[in-house]
């Protein structure tokens, strides 16, 4: 099963190791969850490569938005939660970076001590290097998000 989720990440986040002609792209995809609340997953590519996922859900009505974010690097996912306050907004929406309250992050991957460059899971036999429950809940929601079609009309820049 392990060995099915890598392949799956790989395959989707390296559909293509070619730079395309016309470079980078930011793709920009909504998911609303109710009438004051929506989703916004912003890939960052280049190429046809995703090399970062950054997921800003706007808080809803009441509350300051929140900000996953995952660097794709050399074999390894760097997953960051933050927080920003409701001022913040406009500039996520429309791609910027402000400065964000990390809450935590951490690095899945060869940083964490495992026996290959290439691996995101930690091998059979290692219970000290197990994802936990957030972490699986994290890298499910990368692989859905990385599964979503990306139409041309997406294309922020």
């Amino acid at each position: 099963m392990k060995w099915v989720v890598v392949a799956l990440f790989m395959a989707l986040t390296e559909v293509s190791v070619a730079r395309a002609a016309d470079g980078d792209k930011v793709y920009l995809l909504e998911e609303g969850e109710d009438a004051t609340s929506t989703h916004y997953y912003f890939l960052y590519c280049v190429g046809d490569m995703v090399q970062r996922v950054r997921w800003v859900w706007n808080g809803g009505a009441q509350n300051d938005p929140t900000v996953t974010e995952y660097v794709m690097k050399g074999g390894t996912v760097r997953v960051s939660h933050l927080k920003g306050v409701r001022e913040q907004l406009p500039d996520l929406l429309a791609g910027k970076e402000p400065s964000l309250k990390t809450v935590s992050s951490y690095v899945l991957g060869p940083e964490k001590g495992y026996d290959k460059e290439d691996q995101i899971l930690a091998p059979s036999g290692k219970a000290d290097q197990a994802l936990t429950a957030e972490q699986r809940v994290d890298l499910s929601n990368l692989l859905e998000i990385l599964a979503r079609e990306r139409p041309a009309e997406a294309v922020l820049r």
